[in-house]
């Protein structure tokens, strides 16, 4: 509960410190991800599962390919609510900035998914270890994320959809140990369930990033997401 409610007044100070962001963008976020078990491989492994994630962001009014991230990872059912994950990330800067920034990234994830009535909810938290090429030390950094989904048709494929997700770097912005870097996403959609195997998803997301050595952003951005569940 503790967890929820401090989410929950993240986000309220998210949403009022957005107002006073001093660069706005429309972009447009398009992401594929597959997830599956290792039980067809082997029924010992019934409960490890893996993740692919291939996204592509497009910014300057949706207009210029801006970001290319690549995302793997394995994770560990310690039950039907609970999961641990160990991943990696790659994502590529380029076209609006300077010189092209490569981040690799490597994370450790708790997950938590329940159900109460027809609403699905989860919540995540991970901790990333990240390397940025034009930056001078590895940054660590947190997000908290907790999302719902609720059906609004009979046959329960059709869901509305929304999730917040806080992040916060732990040591500075990877030049200044004392900088503030925090962002916050807010997302409020539809999603399909088409069968059990894909699932589709499409809304708006707020990106608020905050940063104490630079300009404050305010990203509007049409989130597109396809999911294959294996």
């Amino acid at each position: 509960m503790k967890r929820v409610l401090l989410l929950i007044s993240s986000f309220i100070m998210m949403i009022s410190l957005a107002f006073s962001a001093n660069r706005t963008d429309f972009q447009s976020w398009n992401n594929l991800s597959v997830f599956g078990g290792f039980d067809k491989v082997d029924p010992r492994l019934a409960n490890f599962r893996y993740e692919f994630t291939y996204q592509e962001r497009l910014a300057d009014d949706a207009g210029t390919s801006f970001q290319t991230l690549l995302r793997g990872a394995v994770g560990y059912s310690l039950n039907e609510r609970h999961s641990l994950w160990l991943g990696a990330d790659y994502l590529v800067t380029r076209n609006l900035v300077p010189e092209e920034v490569n981040t690799n990234g490597i994370w450790q994830q708790y997950l938590y998914r329940n159900k109460y009535n027809d609403l699905k909810y989860l919540f995540r938290a991970r901790l990333e270890e990240l390397i940025i090429s034009n930056k001078k030390f590895t940054v660590l950094r947190t997000r908290y994320m907790l999302r719902g989904a609720y059906p609004i048709i009979e046959n329960k494929k059709l869901e509305i959809v929304g999730f917040n997700e806080f992040f916060n770097n732990l040591n500075g912005d990877g030049n200044i140990e004392s900088a503030s870097l925090i962002q916050n996403r807010a997302f409020v959609g539809l999603g399909y369930n088409f069968n059990k195997t894909i699932h589709a998803e499409i809304g708006y997301m707020n990106q608020y990033i905050h940063n104490s050595q630079g300009f404050d952003f305010l990203n509007d951005i049409l989130l597109t997401s396809l999911v294959f569940n294996f």
